[in-house]
């Protein structure tokens, strides 16, 4: 049988492994929202740096993110190395006492959607659910496919697809959780409050020059690109994806479902969504740039840049002075 979607819903992550954690609770019977795992991982501090194709980005480090944001939710996470040959009897014993796995793959193996093999391959978290009686592949769930209309879905992934997926390791500097299955469970630990966690996070904005200079060294990195030629277009639509569809508006929206959550102050959510409506802008301008290569599309780029600078910094002193949330329970 062929790798094909079964089941395709609107509803989607906004981290791949974020949202296959989340999940990963709810089938144990847990309550654990994507924008707790990014508040108390840290998800919110952007750093500059380049992707699997060397473009610019401007994202977080999602490993460490995730495994931070479990712990500090209260839960335990269990890595257990993939044994290719005794790969069912392996996933058998998981899911009979998790319920489900995570698992890192590379993307041009994912037969069951297209968009997958019509882009370059990337690193992708994804989790299984169960296994084809006869073995000939795993049920899993996809909780972000991106398109031009994100979507998650449940899928079924032949054992042929799985096994090259998981083996032809995806090169990056970001990541390195290939080879494994991922489960969580209920550790004996507390969860950190979540506003606790989102004050953390203000503080280390500013102690830390990976944070407090992120804006400026993603903006000289995308410049730096728009420069040469032949990465000018590419850098553009990869300016576009990261700033629209890919991290920052929906991580920060993430974040507005967080301090709505938390009873954030309505100044300090007005400064969220006017963070992510430069950001918007930002997408929007970069796809003038990709199609006219305009020098002032460029000049309105960079002034989007400092506006950008200057709103996260005010975002994050807010943030940081007070108490800027409803008691929790």
């Amino acid at each position: 049988m062929h790798s094909v979607i079964l089941e395709r819903s609107n509803e989607h992550a906004v981290n791949c492994l974020t949202g296959v954690y989340s999940k990963s609770a709810e089938k144990l019977g847990h309550f654990l929202p994507e924008h707790a795992i990014f508040s108390r991982g840290d998800g919110y501090l952007f750093q500059a740096g380049t992707d699997e194709q060397g473009s610019p980005e401007f994202t977080f480090p999602v490993e460490e993110t995730g495994a931070a944001g479990v712990a500090r939710s209260g839960f335990t996470l269990r890595q257990e190395s993939i044994r290719v040959d005794h790969l069912y009897d392996d996933l058998e014993v998981l899911l009979d006492s998790y319920q489900s796995a995570a698992v890192w793959v590379n993307t041009a193996f994912l037969g069951y959607a297209e968009v997958y093999s019509s882009n370059p391959p990337y690193l992708h978290a994804i989790l299984i659910e169960s296994i084809a009686p006869d073995h000939s592949g795993v049920f899993v769930l996809d909780t972000l496919i991106v398109g031009n209309t994100p979507q998650s879905a449940t899928a079924f992934l032949s054992t042929s697809d799985l096994k090259a997926a998981i083996t032809n390791e995806v090169h990056t500097e970001s990541h390195g959780g290939m080879g494994y299955f991922y489960t969580i469970a209920r550790s004996a630990d507390s969860a950190v409050s979540e506003g606790d966690a989102l004050k953390d996070q203000s503080r280390k904005f500013f102690a830390d020059a990976r944070f407090s200079n992120g804006v400026r060294q993603y903006r000289d990195l995308c410049f730096d690109a728009f420069e040469a030629k032949p990465l000018r277009s590419n850098a553009a639509r990869r300016l576009f994806h990261h700033s629209s569809v890919l991290y920052l508006t929906p991580s920060l929206s993430l974040l507005s479902r967080a301090l709505i959550n938390l009873g954030g102050s309505g100044s300090l959510q007005d400064k969220n969504s006017q963070i992510i409506r430069h950001w918007q802008a930002m997408g929007v301008l970069a796809l003038r740039f990709e199609a006219t290569e305009s020098p002032r599309v460029l000049d309105r780029i960079d002034e989007r840049f400092e506006l950008i600078r200057r709103a996260t910094e005010e975002f994050w002193a807010e943030l940081s002075e007070g108490s800027p949330f409803f008691p929790e329970d």
